[in-house]
């Protein structure tokens, strides 16, 4: 068990040093040979990829690209869902009478595992989020930005 955890410990701080130190990368421009004459430089695709040039930014990806709104709408919805599903584990931890033993009459044990499990749960898929947020956002800004 603990070889497996080093291991997938190795292969995370592996990855995350390739990246790190990976070079920005340029995507290759599909307009650049079509506008090259002069009348299709007025036409609007070509004075878009123009715009774009000049002001150096791409609409798609990119810090301020379409991506990065919808991992950031993405990852704002599952905090407020896994909060909103913390906030419900912890109503069902209190009412299930406190002893996952079940050793008052009251007490339901089958309810405190649940409220358990829907606490790690909700836990588990925020750092999942999180942690394709992250990322998402590290390529935008340190490998495309």
């Amino acid at each position: 068990m603990m070889f497996r955890f080093k291991l997938l410990s190795l292969i995370i701080l592996s990855l995350f040093a390739f990246f790190i130190f990976a070079p920005k990368t340029s995507a290759e421009d599909l307009f650049e040979d079509a506008c090259k004459t002069g009348a299709a430089q007025s036409s609007p695709a070509c004075q878009q990829v123009q715009e774009q040039k000049a002001s150096g930014q791409n609409p798609i990806a990119g810090p301020d690209g379409i991506l990065q709104q919808v991992a950031n709408v993405f990852a704002l919805v599952a905090a407020v869902g896994g909060t909103i599903l913390i906030v419900y584990g912890g109503y069902v931890f209190v009412t299930a009478g406190g002893s996952i033993g079940g050793q008052r009459a009251t007490d339901s044990p089958t309810r405190a595992r649940q409220a358990r499990s829907i606490i790690t749960s909700a836990l588990t898929g925020m750092v999942i989020v999180a942690f394709a947020w992250l990322i998402v956002t590290f390529i935008n800004t340190r490998i495309i930005g």
